[in-house]
């Protein structure tokens, strides 16, 4: 759904106020509720004892990615003689094979808990831990 919102966002022709409000707020609300299940997913492919390291290096690669994006798009979009954005739907179209790009990776991630996972919790430190079936004890 971001994919299409993004698209849709990227190629609106001239419209009325409220169709850019109603696009613009309809991609805010489906583009940033694909954290949670983003986060999600890195987390319950990294090992416990590794995942803070890991979630650090995963920031870091966003923040580089965000800042890669940006120059990009300096590059590729400019402002046509009357005023509009030129090149900004290319801009989106790149965008949009990088979501597909990343879909293919997360179908190569681990596959998620079943209802078979138990979450154990150490009664002293109160941390979590999620067990999935077929893995021994630390």
């Amino acid at each position: 759904m971001p994919l299409f919102v993004t698209l849709a966002l990227t190629h609106l022709p001239v419209v009325p106020t409220a169709i850019i409000f109603l696009v613009t707020t309809t991609s805010f609300i489906f583009n940033h509720a694909r954290f949670v299940p983003a986060t999600t997913l890195v987390t319950l492919n990294v090992k416990p004892r590794y995942r803070g390291a890991f979630m650090s290096l995963n920031s870091c690669v966003q923040q580089l990615a965000s800042g890669f994006a940006s120059l990009l798009n300096g590059f590729l979009v400019s402002v046509g003689p009357d005023g509009s954005l030129v090149g900004f739907g290319r801009l989106a179209w790149i965008s949009a094979a990088a979501v597909l790009c990343s879909m293919f990776v997360v179908r190569k991630l681990g596959r998620f808990p079943d209802e078979k996972s138990v979450v154990l919790v150490n009664p002293q430190s109160g941390a979590t831990e999620l067990r999935l079936p077929g893995t021994e004890a630390r």
